[in-house]
């Protein structure tokens, strides 16, 4: 793998992840408390949210939850939840307690805000991601994470756009970070590798996002699909997309290596 760049071996593998879908996710919710067992919660706690997670599909598909959105955007963003789940671990009711306490109604109302932002294409992707961490600036802050509201973005965007909205999860981070460094021989930009990849050094982090979405709209222009959902899927979910990730993780330890960051030995554990 360290004789072949990052973008090549993506573009190598184009016939793999054109058109590539995940395979169905066979979700599963718990009810446990959290680690130190001080809190249980249920789906008897939250009726409203019980009688929706009732009306997802099991298995879920991206169809699926491109359905559940046009139905109804609290079920679709639920089913954006389940989705997200890499390794189809428990759903853990707790973890989402700050998501869950507030009115079904409520969270509604952001989403929709954000799908007509996203329609009318008046916000870029940099103010639509900083517009999720400034919930009294523009209340569309629905207390998940970027990763989670990443990919929520990517359901609820319709555009064909180069810089369509995508997941941006910490493997994407790197996969980013990488082709930055193939691309543009230094990231500092955007990437701080004293912390490994936090993004945000010297820009933000929206800023980072918005680049990482059209990087992916012309890689896939490149390959003919105009499509970069296909690519994002691919390798978040797919052995060999895996080892996009793999490579990209050497490629930024090889440059930690260069910038006296990273010791040679802490390579052998990675």
């Amino acid at each position: 793998m360290n004789q072949i760049g990052l973008k090549d071996y993506l573009e190598s593998k184009a016939s793999e992840w054109v058109g590539y879908n995940r395979p169905a996710v066979d979700w599963m919710i718990t009810e446990r408390g959290n680690r130190n067992n001080r809190l249980v919660r249920t789906m008897h706690d939250f009726p409203q949210f019980g009688e929706v997670v009732k009306q997802i599909p099991r298995p879920l598909t991206r169809q699926d939850v491109y359905d559940c959105y046009e139905e109804d955007l609290y079920k679709g963003f639920i089913a954006t939840l389940l989705w997200n789940n890499m390794r189809q671990e428990p759903f853990h009711i707790y973890l989402y307690l700050p998501f869950l306490v507030e009115p079904i109604e409520t969270v509604r109302e952001r989403l929709a805000k954000v799908q007509e932002h996203l329609k009318q294409g008046d916000m870029s992707l940099e103010e639509l991601f900083n517009a999720m961490n400034n919930p009294k600036q523009l209340q569309l802050a629905t207390r998940i994470n970027q990763t989670r509201f990443s990919l929520a973005l990517d359901f609820l965007s319709s555009s064909d756009k180069i810089a369509h909205p995508l997941l941006f999860n910490q493997w994407m981070m790197s996969v980013h970070c990488a082709l930055l460094l193939e691309e543009e021989g230094l990231s500092q930009s955007f990437y701080d590798f004293e912390e490994r990849i936090v993004a945000g050094k010297n820009s933000s982090l929206a800023e980072c996002y918005e680049d990482y979405c059209r990087r992916f709209g012309d890689i896939a222009l490149w390959a003919g699909s105009g499509n970069p959902e296909f690519l994002m899927d691919w390798i978040n979910y797919s052995e060999d997309g895996y080892l996009a990730y793999l490579l990209a993780r050497d490629i930024i330890a090889q440059f930690r290596i260069k910038q006296g960051v990273l010791k040679l030995k802490e390579t052998s554990n990675q």
